[in-house]
């Protein structure tokens, strides 16, 4: 026969040492927030706002007047910083899920431990305590262990947006990082050009 007290011991012994990645996640979160704040200061310093100064300065005085084209030509950098900021906010979304499942985690932990005790006893209560537990632990492993494989996309994804020295080289980039790592999609520009 099964011990279910033991049981749920097993698996919050189980989570509490997995709590080592999911500090180990939260610092490499942290870095990589911090890192992706400096970089998209420097970009948009370096390539974005140029940019816009070299296509600002070209163009005719009165947007009315502008050809398809122009307004092309605008809207790239408007675009870029648009995308610049939105990947900055996401990436400052890890570390705060990252520190949550830690306590989440703990949590998730001491309910394993009360389900088994609580079924153990013949308590009806241990049905509510399993479900917050199957709750608890499953956020655990989605905020604080999953990431680990974003974070290293990310981190590469950075190394390439460093690595960029145009606009042109930028988009793509920024386009299918947010895409890929937190499923944010953008019309194509020459679409948003012709509205």
């Amino acid at each position: 026969m099964v011990d279910y007290f033991v049981f749920g011991g097993a698996i919050a012994a189980a989570v509490l040492a997995s709590i080592t990645i999911a500090v180990l996640n939260l610092r490499s979160s942290s870095n990589l927030e911090e890192q992706t704040a400096d970089l998209v200061a420097t970009i948009q310093d370096t390539l974005v706002d140029q940019a816009m100064l070299i296509v600002i300065r070209s163009l005719p005085s009165g947007l009315q007047s502008l050809s398809k084209e122009q307004r092309l030509q605008l809207y790239g950098p408007m675009r870029i910083f648009s995308n610049l900021r939105t990947y900055e906010q996401k990436v400052g979304t890890i570390p705060d899920a990252a520190a949550s499942s830690i306590v989440v985690g703990i949590v998730g932990a001491l309910l394993a431990i009360a389900t088994g005790f609580l079924y153990e006893i013949g308590n009806a209560i241990y049905i509510l305590s399993l479900l917050l537990t199957a709750a608890s632990l499953f956020m655990y492993l989605l905020w604080g262990i999953f990431p680990v494989t974003k974070i290293r996309a990310l981190q590469r994804a950075n190394r390439q947006l460093k690595q960029a020295t145009t606009i042109d080289e930028l988009q793509p980039i920024l386009t299918r990082t947010l895409a890929t790592q937190f499923n944010v999609h953008f019309l194509p520009l020459q679409r948003d050009a012709t509205r």
